[in-house]
């Protein structure tokens, strides 16, 4: 009787003891966010320029930029960008700092009318934003 009550209190403490350490990691996890994601026309000294939600179709060539903050580290984020549900673009970009600004960029040829939109993912997949543009 005495062996069995020895045994559940070991496996209490060691419950306690593991939990934190998975809080922290989960916490970590989640702190990675785009604080500030837009299209833009361009891109200057890492300040988007013509900033909007619809653009003509002779706009040429757009810009997704997104400013992550939280990251661990060296990671990475992907700018995945979608014409209605076809992937158009994958592009993987460097976040070397806990506040970082980044930028990608993608052709729009004028017959490519329609909604848009580019997800700002990280290194393993989790959608951080979603970015909606159409082109009219």
């Amino acid at each position: 009787m005495r062996a069995q009550q020895w045994a559940l209190a070991l496996s209490c403490l060691l419950v306690f003891s593991v939990s934190p350490n998975l809080n922290a990691q989960e916490e970590t996890m989640v702190q990675q966010q785009v604080s500030d994601g837009v299209i833009a026309a361009g891109v200057e000294n890492l300040v988007p320029q013509g900033i909007a939600k619809t653009f003509s179709p002779g706009v040429g060539t757009l810009y997704a930029f997104s400013r992550i903050q939280g990251s661990e580290g060296e990671t990475l984020v992907i700018h995945k960008w979608f014409h209605g549900d076809q992937l158009r673009a994958e592009i993987k970009l460097p976040v070397r700092s806990k506040s970082w600004r980044t930028y990608s960029s993608k052709i729009i040829l004028p017959e490519w009318t329609g909604e848009w939109k580019v997800e700002v993912t990280a290194e393993d997949g989790t959608v951080l934003a979603s970015i909606p543009f159409s082109i009219q």
